[in-house]
């Protein structure tokens, strides 16, 4: 690291990013100094900072913002882990990449789906995290998803459509002609994105979150060790249980109606407890959010995830 920052200075990767902003061109191919490979959109979100600072105050927003961002994703662990994955950090605070970013997409996008915005616009391959509420048949969350990058994009698109028809030759030449560093996997993005797919329908279907940070992680286009910083989702992942399909769908409709869900009987006649059905919607929220909802007291002996959130118990 130390030898990166003598030869390019601090921050290599977010100065690209400051350029890119000021001055938007796809000219340079992956891993050469002052390469900007992601989406237009990116860029020129960030544009209003680039242009208000000046460089030193723009790479040291970034570099701090990173840091506490972190330090805010490992907060679940005890103190020495947090000390020595912080220090792992430091590469990507000093380079200024964009993991961080994405690790919080991972952490947060369970709940605000419009997080997955966020790799989208700047890795791209890393959005298929949001094949999880396709598989789960979340399409609420599913819809805003694909909607709020949609809308970034057409909204890009229809300003200058130039720089999109630049990125896509990019993405498309670097796919034929991939440069590799030191502590890059040299293993076709293709076969990673298809082990990534897997995982994350696994991980669907069993409901475990964290393991979307592993596909996450793996599906990077341009491999490196300092994609690894996108696991650090997984204390807050792991901190957040979210209960299975069938535990979902119990907590919904626990007398599995087939009729009207206020009525007992899928007739007229309205249930004696119609009135705790907000507190079933809250107690999947609590769950989603990784607290228990008030009430809920759990289950002594059980073994089965998300049990101490249903109802009754």
């Amino acid at each position: 690291m130390v030898q990166e920052i003598r030869a390019y200075g601090w921050g290599w990767d977010s100065h690209a990013y400051f350029l890119a902003a000021r001055h938007l061109n796809y000219s340079s191919l992956p891993n050469s100094v002052g390469a900007y490979l992601y989406a237009p959109a990116f860029a020129e979100i960030l544009r209003p900072a680039a242009m208000l600072l000046p460089w030193p105050d723009f790479a040291a927003l970034w570099s701090i913002s990173a840091a506490l961002t972190l330090a805010f994703l490992l907060r679940p662990l005890s103190l020495p882990w947090r000390v020595a994955l912080l220090y792992f950090s430091l590469w990507e605070v000093a380079s200024g990449n964009v993991h961080w970013l994405i690790a919080v997409a991972v952490a947060m996008g369970f709940r605000r789906p419009a997080f997955w915005t966020i790799p989208m616009l700047t890795k791209a391959l890393p959005g298929l995290g949001i094949v999880w509420f396709a598989v789960r048949k979340e399409w609420r969350s599913l819809g805003e998803a694909i909607l709020v990058p949609a809308a970034i994009v057409t909204f890009s698109y229809s300003v200058d459509p130039r720089p999109w028809h630049a990125w896509v030759a990019l993405l498309r030449e670097s796919l034929r002609h991939p440069s590799g560093t030191a502590v890059s996997i040299d293993f076709p993005v293709w076969i990673r994105a298809a082990v990534s797919l897997i995982i994350i329908v696994y991980a669907a279907r069993s409901s475990r979150p964290p393991l979307v940070a592993v596909a996450v992680c793996l599906a990077s286009p341009n491999w490196a060790l300092a994609a690894v910083i996108v696991l650090y989702a997984i204390p807050v992942l792991s901190n957040a249980p979210i209960p299975s399909t069938a535990e979902r769908s119990y907590i919904l409709n626990p007398a599995g109606e087939s009729g009207d869900s206020r009525t007992g009987d899928g007739g007229s006649h309205p249930r004696e407890d119609v009135d705790e059905a907000p507190g079933r919607v809250e107690d999947l929220f609590g769950h989603l959010v990784g607290r228990e909802a008030p009430g809920d007291v759990p289950r002594e002996g059980s073994d089965v995830p998300g049990d101490q959130y249903l109802p009754g118990n």
